[in-house]
């Protein structure tokens, strides 16, 4: 929880500390620097310690996973744009970074990974959800979310490429 790389630091080089250690979710310090946003003890893990950032718990959720889904946009941005994180990652149920964003109600994380064009708004998981719908489920009534989801989803509905894809998925529907 704290943002201490100094402490992270010595116990890696002095105590020999295992900088990948994994506890029974598979999480690793990294994953909990993620998720509480300690940016520079994240930044220490990454730089200096070679910790993988792409690494995976047993649900399969990255750092990102976990940023989204507490709302910590700068280490996304951070995983992003200095790491090359993929941020189209699901998780074992397939659930993508917009899914979990949304279900916590972190409308600038849901923002950001929007604008970055990486990830479709309209994307469902294995439970055929989209983010909104995902959101609006588990949103206590905050609809802020899922009227940003639904703005997105509504101009990539309307975009170029998926008129034409739409109109050649009505052509092969028709020659079949």
């Amino acid at each position: 929880k704290n943002n201490w790389p100094d402490v992270a630091s010595t116990l890696i080089t002095k105590y020999h500390c295992n900088p990948e250690a994994i506890n029974n979710r598979k999480s690793t310090p990294l994953h909990y620097a993620a998720r509480y946003g300690s940016m520079e003890t994240l930044k220490c893990l990454i730089i200096e310690h070679d910790c993988d950032p792409m690494s995976f718990t047993r649900n399969e959720w990255t750092a990102l996973h976990w940023a989204a889904s507490t709302g910590q946009v700068d280490t996304l941005r951070y995983l992003i744009e200095s790491c090359n994180c993929d941020p189209s990652l699901c998780d074992t149920k397939g659930h993508n970074l917009l899914h979990l964003a949304c279900a916590g109600n972190h409308i600038e994380s849901a923002r950001y990974l929007l604008q970055t064009g990486l990830i479709d708004p309209a994307f469902t998981c294995i439970w055929d959800c989209k983010p909104s719908e995902w959101g609006q489920s588990t949103s206590n009534g905050n609809t802020e979310t899922i009227e940003l989801l639904k703005y997105y989803e509504e101009c990539r509905m309307n975009s170029p490429i998926d008129t034409v894809v739409t109109e050649w998925r009505e052509l092969d529907l028709r020659i079949l």
